[in-house]
């Protein structure tokens, strides 16, 4: 199936793209996304995912369909808008 994504911040630069179309294995969840992401631009998926806690990395927000989603079990669906975001922080 079939998944929209779009890149902000920082993840553009890592990407080099804004958005883009990725096919992923029917019943994938998020964590599954995140991973396809990962190995194909060569970031270390720990960037992306804390294995001890079984989440998303803190300083990642993933919408889904506009809706911020936590759970790295969240099941994608045909035609899913997933949008990434690195966190930032600062004063």
């Amino acid at each position: 199936m079939q998944v929209h994504v779009k890149y902000f911040n920082i993840l553009q630069e890592v990407t080099g793209k804004k958005e883009e179309i990725l096919d992923v294995e029917d019943n994938a969840d998020l964590a599954a996304l995140i991973a396809l992401i990962a190995g194909k631009y060569g970031e270390s998926e720990m960037a992306f995912f804390d294995r001890e806690k079984r989440s998303l990395a803190a300083h990642i927000r993933v919408f889904v369909d506009k809706k911020l989603v936590y759970n790295p079990e969240y099941k994608l669906y045909e035609g899913a808008q997933v949008a990434l975001f690195f966190a930032v922080v600062g004063g």
